[in-house]
């Protein structure tokens, strides 16, 4: 079956272009592509409508479940079971156990805005064990989310030594959102000696987050001398946050550099 408007828009190419009926059907929502390509795309199962690669369906008034309008077919969480309810204990069971990371992943976050901190030690467990990168970085992620000072010694680790930078990303994000100074010295090594840049920029957020003058002269440091410059803002920006006297030459500095880039004297 398919909607009035592909049978209409079908109709018209055809006309235009002396296209039979039938092909044109096969042609239209292809942009005009070829027709054997045509042919070939998905419908949705609803209305009859080409769907996207992304699995949208094209007719916008469609209400086919997984072919809304712009909306792709990522894996959920089943909860159909229990009508759409899902329980502390089932989304740890999933943590632990799915043999999807995508779906270890949003368990994770599900458990950080739902159980609070009960979730922390399943999900600092999550962190240290899991054999995927993105479910470790998403376990970091909603430990910071949580801000729970138990979590500070795994997201030291993860920072000092997980293989991946996204997940020392996360680590950094939730070592500043939880504010220990216990991670002062990890956080002012990893900005000092970090790798990936996107790690650093957060580090350096994360240490304007916690407010420690101790973390100036890192800061300063970063600001002066790395080599990219969103770093370099955010250890502005946390020079700020901080308010220590003597960062305030280096920002005079930086402002009045008429080489630095436009965000970082900003």
């Amino acid at each position: 079956m398919s909607c009035s408007k592909c049978s209409d828009q079908a109709k018209e190419t055809a006309k235009k272009g002396g296209i039979p009926e039938e092909q044109g059907k096969a042609t239209w929502g292809a942009g005009g592509g070829e027709q054997e390509v045509a042919k070939k795309r998905k419908r949705c199962e609803k209305c009859g409508c080409f769907v996207t690669s992304a699995g949208a369906c094209v007719n916008p008034k469609c209400g086919a479940k997984g072919h809304q309008q712009g909306q792709s077919q990522r894996p959920q969480i089943d909860t159909t079971s229990r009508g759409g309810l899902l329980t502390v204990d089932e989304a740890v069971r999933i943590l632990e156990g799915h043999e999807k990371a995508e779906i270890r992943g949003m368990a994770a976050s599900w458990l950080a805005s739902k159980a609070g901190e009960a979730a922390v030690p399943v999900l600092i467990q999550a962190l240290q064990d899991d054999g995927d990168a993105h479910a470790r970085r998403k376990s970091a992620w909603a430990l910071g989310k949580i801000e729970d000072t138990q979590a500070v010694p795994a997201l030291i680790q993860a920072l000092e030594g997980d293989d991946s930078a996204r997940v020392r990303r996360s680590a950094a994000f939730a070592l500043g959102r939880i504010g220990d100074r216990k991670a002062m010295d990890s956080l002012i090594q990893a900005i000092e000696h970090e790798e990936d840049d996107r790690a650093r920029q957060n580090v350096a957020g994360a240490l304007g987050d916690l407010g420690d003058p101790q973390a100036v002269p890192a800061l300063i440091q970063a600001l002066d001398n790395d080599p990219v410059h969103h770093v370099r803002r955010s250890a502005a920006r946390a020079l700020g946050k901080i308010g220590d006297p003597r960062a305030v030459d280096p920002l005079i500095q930086t402002v009045q550099n008429k080489n630095e880039d436009s965000t970082v004297r900003q």
